[in-house]
């Protein structure tokens, strides 16, 4: 969600606040301020708390737990990783958004094969690319696969990886069209 999105105008004057927020912590992550980020996010979601729940306010408060995973990441803080999936995983279910379901299947594959769940990470990817190739978004199965092909080296099915790895290759140098 880009916070000059028709869903941030709706929140109205006195919500800015989840705007500005918003954007101070996409640029504190795009700069490795990364702690900044962590609490530019944290607060935007405290004051989303305070307006009424819409499909507009879920959107973003679905990008803005996407967002704060990127920065928890860089923190090390995986615990939290794993409550901020849960909740967009929810979010992404009321909303009905398959291209964001599929995002936090692929972000959970990711975050299980970080905590060792390696066959629940093969399954959460197996969602995330069923559903990526269901809206067509090229680049997000090419980081499904990679995740993917990360928890096959886990496995020590070193071979597997490589094959998928090597096919994800040609479809990262297709044209931008269809991605």
């Amino acid at each position: 969600v880009d916070p000059s999105d028709a869903a941030f105008q709706s929140l109205g004057v006195g919500q800015q606040a989840v705007q500005y927020l918003l954007r101070a912590g996409r640029r504190a992550l795009f700069t490795s301020a990364t702690r900044e980020a962590v609490e530019s996010f944290d607060r935007a979601l405290l004051a989303l708390r305070r307006v009424p729940q819409t499909p507009d306010t879920l959107r973003i408060s679905l990008a803005l737990r996407l967002n704060l995973r990127d920065a928890l990441w860089s923190l090390g803080e995986v615990d939290k990783i794993r409550d901020e999936l849960v909740e967009a995983e929810a979010i992404a279910h009321q909303l009905d958004d398959v291209h964001a379901l599929a995002t936090v299947a692929s972000y959970r594959c990711h975050y299980l094969w970080v905590v060792g769940e390696l066959d629940a990470a093969l399954d959460a990817s197996e969602r995330a690319l069923a559903m990526a190739i269901t809206v067509g978004n090229a680049v997000l199965l090419a980081e499904t696969k990679l995740y993917r092909g990360v928890v096959f080296l886990a496995q020590g099915d070193s071979q597997r990886a490589a094959d998928l790895l090597s096919d994800t290759l040609p479809e990262l140098d297709c044209p931008p069209e269809g991605r």
